[in-house]
C-alpha cells in the first residue's frame, strides 16, 4: 500500500473515506483529471502523482478521442 501524504489524510478526514475510495469516486464523476483535482482543491500534477501511487492512472487517465470517435 502506498503512503498517504499529509494533504491525502485531510481530504479522507473531510470526506469521512479512504483517499482510495475517494480517487475511484472521481475517476468515475470526471472526464478531466483539471475537473477532479479543481474539486478536490489541488494541482492537477499532484492528482496524477496520487492517482499513480493508488494505480488508477490507466484506467483515470482517458486518452485524448481520435477523429473517427468525435
Amino acid at each position: 500500500m502506498a503512503q498517504k501524504t499529509y494533504r491525502m489524510r485531510q481530504i479522507e478526514k473531510e470526506r469521512g473515506k479512504p483517499i482510495e475510495e475517494i480517487l475511484d469516486e472521481l475517476c468515475e464523476k470526471h472526464a478531466l483529471l483539471e475537473e477532479a483535482a479543481a474539486e478536490l482543491g489541488i494541482d492537477q500534477s499532484t492528482l496524477y502523482i496520487w492517482l499513480m501511487r493508488f494505480g488508477f492512472e490507466k484506467r483515470c487517465v482517458k486518452p485524448e478521442p481520435t477523429a473517427e470517435e468525435v
